[in-house]
């Protein structure tokens, strides 16, 4: 919807809050939800190496590189 009304890609988007949730300014659960928050993280530990290729195969349809990233970014440093 932001996407949309902005006239931006919707990874552009899923990229700024990527960038909010590594920075504590946004809970992840916002913006989705806890099971399938649960879901990409779990495929996460269980499918990344070195790139996201893996995890998103695992998935299956329904996700994108941008959901992938928004979860990764929960990891903060």
């Amino acid at each position: 919807e932001i996407a949309k009304e902005r006239e931006l890609a919707e990874t552009t988007i899923q990229g700024h809050m990527s960038e909010f949730i590594r920075k504590g300014d946004l809970d992840i659960l916002e913006v989705m939800d806890e099971e399938r928050y649960g879901e990409i993280k779990k495929a996460i530990e269980s499918h990344y190496k070195d790139t996201l290729t893996p995890v998103l195969k695992a998935l299956g349809a329904g996700y994108s590189f941008g959901d992938i990233k928004m979860v990764m970014a929960t990891a903060r440093e």
